[in-house]
């Protein structure tokens, strides 16, 4: 009789202890707070959407041009040095008369310009005596081949002296184009020609960003899509460009095989310079307008893409959609889903909680009375049979 006493008031105690441990559990649940929650509701949104292909380079000009004298002469003063701005028709060099040249090549050209004039006269009697039949044809082939001669002699001379410093115009050389002198290859009282460059112009304005791509993302890349640069030299100020330049052969650095793109910037600032580091962010894909929602409201059940709706009544169920772009930031709903939609994210609390709880050795809660539909480990509302939250998605491209 003592035993059966003893029997009834453990199990009384068991039943007092149970219900007041079902009572502190539900209690807990209808805490007002963000843990209570398994799922936090996410209006899906419209926005623009966007994949990206990172890279880094260096800012470089493509317009470099090389400045030649129109004479040869000898140099008389140099008004620029290397890193010098400079605007088109602004002197650079300035060149003195060689006048022992001059004088030696106008004399030059006087002679032969005789020496034409007097085989054209003696070509002339050779046709005439050839008319009469007193001049061969061997010597009428002769005086005319002097004539041909003598021409050329002449105007090769001509062009010697048309190319040396004869007037006060001749003596300048001017900028082409605006820009900084990058280089000077001329100096005080050396000679100077028109087949050597005597200063090399960078012009500045005209500056694109190249950077590399590796061999496996070059095939996303095209001519035209958008880019955003950042210059760490420049506070990481941010630059909007497109990409203007693909290149075709890639080259091996460090056992990869990369590709040049020069991305031209739509408004570079003038503190752009040659040769600062810059990172880019070149826009692969962008749908624009397009419905959105994180990627953890989505999971894939027996190949097709479900979404998990947030009720009013707080329940969640699994509904099919069709997904377009997919990014880390989110992914397009292309067909499923409606503006003012609410979608179920993970509460990260509630999982932090559940891990807390595991970790102290309690057991799992999936027996106990007055579970919440979409809990993990049951079945969301409307979608018998189905567990809860997955974290394997992947949603496919369109």
């Amino acid at each position: 009789m003592k035993r059966s006493k003893t029997a009834v008031i453990i199990v009384l105690l068991i039943a007092v202890a149970g219900g007041a441990g079902f009572m502190w559990w539900n209690r807990s649940r209808s805490k007002p707070g963000a843990a209570s929650n398994p799922y936090i509701p996410i209006e899906v949104r419209r926005g623009e959407l966007s994949t990206d292909i990172y890279a880094t380079g260096n800012v470089q000009t493509i317009r470099t041009v090389d400045v030649y004298p129109s004479k040869a002469g000898i140099v008389a003063r140099v008004d620029v040095d290397e890193g010098t701005e400079v605007r088109a028709g602004d002197v650079l060099i300035r060149l003195e008369r060689d006048e022992l040249e001059v004088q030696q090549t106008e004399a030059e050209v006087r002679q032969k310009r005789e020496n034409l004039a007097s085989s054209e006269v003696a070509l002339e009697k050779i046709r005439s005596l050839h008319a009469k039949g007193a001049a061969t044809e061997k010597e009428l082939r002769s005086a005319e081949s002097d004539v041909l001669q003598a021409k050329e002699s002449y105007n090769a001379a001509a062009l010697k002296l048309d190319r040396l410093v004869t007037k006060a115009s001749d003596s300048v050389i001017w900028a082409p184009i605006s820009g900084v002198v990058s280089s000077v290859k001329a100096t005080v009282g050396a000679g100077v020609s028109t087949s050597n460059p005597v200063a090399v112009i960078t012009d500045l304005s005209d500056v694109v960003v190249r950077v590399t791509v590796d061999e496996y993302d070059i095939g996303s890349v095209e001519v035209g899509q958008g880019a955003e640069v950042v210059m760490d030299a420049l506070d990481d100020r941010k630059y909007a460009g497109n990409v203007c330049f693909v290149g075709k052969i890639g080259q091996n650095q460090s056992g990869v095989v990369v590709f040049n793109v020069d991305i031209r910037l739509d408004n570079p600032t003038q503190d752009v310079r040659p040769g600062m580091s810059a990172e880019a962010s070149i826009m692969v894909d962008r749908v624009e307008n397009a419905l959105i929602v994180p990627n953890s409201v989505l999971e894939t059940r027996r190949g097709e893409t479900v979404a998990r709706i947030y009720n009013a009544d707080g329940s969640v169920q699994l509904r099919p959609v069709i997904v377009g772009l997919a990014t880390d930031g989110g992914t397009e709903i292309v067909d499923g889903l409606n503006l003012g939609d609410m979608v179920a994210v993970p509460n990260p609390r509630a999982v932090s909680s559940n891990e807390d709880q595991g970790s102290a050795g309690r057991e799992p809660e999936q027996g106990m009375p007055g579970m919440m539909p979409g809990m993990p480990g049951e079945a969301p509302t409307g979608v018998p049979g189905m567990g809860g939250p997955s974290g394997g998605f992947a949603p496919p491209q369109r």
